[in-house]
């Protein structure tokens, strides 16, 4: 069982890519799959003597993502409330990326917003852009600009306890608006357990966040970039990208 396992998550070249232009070569010591002439996968593999290819790399070339299914696999596009093993998505889907699953719950304008959690915030960050009162711990934003605030949930998907890192410098998590434009965070209001650490998670625990940005007037937004780490050095993180577009 645990052979049969194995191969279902590789798929036979030919047998998937109907439709497309799909060419098996080898270059130097691997073997690449070339998919309407661009390079799809770089570990193909022969079996029987016939190529087979990893699922995901079909699917990436695809522009579409595998899911795990009862009995076997699907590739399908990003969206729907089935949890994603991918980076991109859109309201509602759930992201995985192997360590933490992400979901934006809402995102729109607010004309200001009350923090509910004591989180650290950096003055310097939200100063320009916004104003807070110390005594209501309300945001409302500085010029011609408006508040936008993205609700968001993150689940620890790994063996052990872990704390999401959401510090500015360490990160890119970021509004992108329709002009190429990117607009950093100026707080979290999150349950932290540590300055810039969301609570401790322990495996399949979730905590539920809100990000606050303050954009210029008319901005049209286009995606939410959002970095998934922890405070280790060593951990480079991965960036999910949901597409804020109804």
């Amino acid at each position: 069982m645990k052979k049969m396992y194995k191969r279902a998550a590789w798929c036979g070249v030919m047998g998937l890519l109907i439709g497309g232009a799909a060419t098996v070569w080898a270059a130097g010591t691997g073997v690449k799959l070339i998919f309407n002439g661009k390079v799809a996968s770089t570990n193909v593999k022969t079996m029987d003597g016939k190529a087979y290819v990893p699922l995901t790399d079909v699917a990436k070339s695809l522009d579409m993502v595998v899911v795990k299914v009862p009995g076997g696999y699907e590739i399908k596009k990003a969206g729907g409330a089935t949890p994603i093993s991918g980076l991109k998505g859109k309201i509602g889907d759930v992201l995985f990326d192997g360590k933490w699953r992400f979901q934006v719950i809402s995102a729109g304008p607010v004309e200001s917003y009350t923090m509910k959690h004591d989180s650290e915030i950096d003055y310097a960050i939200y100063n320009p852009v916004a104003e807070l009162n110390n005594d209501t711990m309300t945001f409302t934003p500085k010029g011609a600009r408006e508040l936008i605030a993205v609700k968001c949930r993150v689940t620890n998907g790994r063996n052990d306890t872990h704390s999401l890192w959401v510090y500015n410098n360490d990160t890119r998590t970021a509004l992108a608006d329709t002009e190429g434009e990117s607009h950093p965070p100026i707080a979290y209001d999150m349950d932290q357990s540590e300055p810039f650490n969301s609570k401790k998670l322990l495996p399949g625990a979730k905590t539920d966040f809100t990000v606050l940005f303050s954009v210029p007037e008319g901005t049209q937004l286009k995606d939410l970039v959002c970095t998934l780490k922890t405070i280790d050095n060593n951990d480079k993180g991965n960036d999910v990208r949901v597409s804020l577009n109804k």
